[in-house]
């Protein structure tokens, strides 16, 4: 069952842009088997979130033990924030209504509905040349 990573951080302040910079090694993700894409931004309180889609709990694990400290190590993300939290979600259901009958919809939005709140991204606004949304692979 795919699954959906959620990553959110805490970034110190003036180190957004080494954040943003050490998202470039997180591109080695587009080789690992089970990847399916990934997409982020940031809050209007400077906090970075970061969505990624694997195919399974087993290609994620698989992933964790072979090359995510390798990468995480080379990123020097860990310079730039002070506080990370990750969780995972397994998808519960596609509503059928839009799936199904608006294909401009499809591959454009992705919602994810957390406690009560509702993030909202939008992949048609993506720049891989700006900051504001520095996760270059395709969900």
């Amino acid at each position: 069952m795919a699954v959906t990573k959620l990553i959110k951080c805490i970034i110190k302040p003036g180190r957004k842009g080494l954040f943003h910079r050490g998202q470039l090694a997180w591109s080695e993700l587009n080789n690992c088997d089970g990847f399916d894409g990934q997409l982020g931004g940031w809050t209007s309180d400077g906090e970075a979130i970061v969505l990624g889609q694997w195919e399974s709990e087993e290609v994620i694990g698989r992933f964790m033990d072979s090359i995510h400290d390798n990468i995480f190590k080379k990123s020097k993300q860990s310079e730039a924030f002070s506080h990370c939290q990750v969780q995972y979600f397994e998808k519960v259901l596609s509503i059928s209504a839009l799936v199904d009958n608006d294909e401009s919809l499809q591959g454009s939005v992705l919602r994810l509905a957390l406690s009560s709140s509702l993030l909202c991204f939008d992949s048609s606004v993506h720049r891989s040349d700006t900051s504001e949304y520095f996760v270059g692979s395709s969900l």
